[in-house]
């Protein structure tokens, strides 16, 4: 079956997606004229894995707004408050500051500097900000790595169509306000982890602000493609998949079509 985005871009989504090892949800929109290209189950609720983290960086920033002092906090961090999937536990500085724990959790997809972050700004001031962008579909309910609380029930959800909101919002510099929105798109820009929408674009001459989440059997990246005035978000969030490597290569391919298609639609 061939799905058509828009007006251009037409996808045989059954070659490149096997639905019996993964479900998946999809929303890409062109950024210069606000035409929705895909939307495909973007409203499903699904495990947030680190995508999360874009929540609480914008929350952070929040609060940055209003404690100009707030960003040169230096936070000591206790080496038994060290968790896994955190590169914090293989340095000797265990002093940062609270933007350097935004770099890192972005970046790096630290899940310390996450947690960090989290007890200074509190998940009920978190799910506020959340509440306050009128987000129905997104909760942050645990701790990275707390299994204990995620056995219980309690896990981080979010959306495609929340990631959606929250990143067009930092496109326009609508976020909290302009300077807010400017350090984190410089923050996406810098991610390391480029195994999904980005592995199969040249990213020599192509901006791509995006931030990922990966755990067992979920994967999902989301981001802003900038090349030259072709501007599009894209976000795939897929789920119940058969392993890790399936996930990531279906969002590189379908994150590929769609560049290509893009760049041809503007004549490139």
């Amino acid at each position: 079956m061939k799905i058509k985005g828009g007006e251009f871009i037409v996808i045989d989504l059954e070659s490149i997606i096997n639905e019996d090892k993964l479900k998946y949800s999809l929303y890409v929109e062109d950024l210069k004229t606000n035409k929705i290209i895909f939307d495909i189950n973007s409203d499903a609720e699904v495990t947030s894995a680190s995508m999360i983290k874009i929540f609480i960086m914008a929350e952070a920033y929040s609060q940055i707004s209003k404690d100009e002092f707030m960003s040169q906090k230096i936070v000591n961090i206790d080496r038994d408050n060290i968790v896994g999937g955190s590169l914090i536990k293989n340095l000797s500085n265990y002093c940062y500051s609270i933007k350097d724990l935004i770099f890192l959790m972005m970046n790096l997809s630290d899940n310390t500097a996450t947690n960090q972050l989290v007890d200074i700004l509190r998940i009920e001031n978190i799910n506020k900000f959340i509440n306050e962008e009128g987000l129905k579909n997104t909760v942050i309910n645990r701790k990275m790595m707390d299994f204990e609380r995620k056995k219980q029930g309690f896990d981080n959800i979010t959306s495609a169509s929340d990631v959606a909101h929250i990143l067009k919002k930092i496109y326009y510099k609508d976020l909290i306000d302009t300077d807010a929105s400017v350090n984190m798109m410089n923050i996406m820009k810098k991610q390391m982890d480029n195994r999904m929408m980005a592995r199969n674009i040249d990213k020599s001459n192509t901006k791509i602000h995006h931030k990922t989440g990966n755990i067992p059997y979920t994967n999902h990246d989301a981001g802003i493609v900038i090349f030259k005035d072709v501007e599009y978000l894209f976000v795939m969030l897929t789920w119940d998949g058969v392993d890790n490597i399936y996930g990531r290569k279906v969002i590189g391919e379908v994150s590929e079509k769609i560049y290509n298609d893009f760049l041809k639609s503007y004549g490139y």
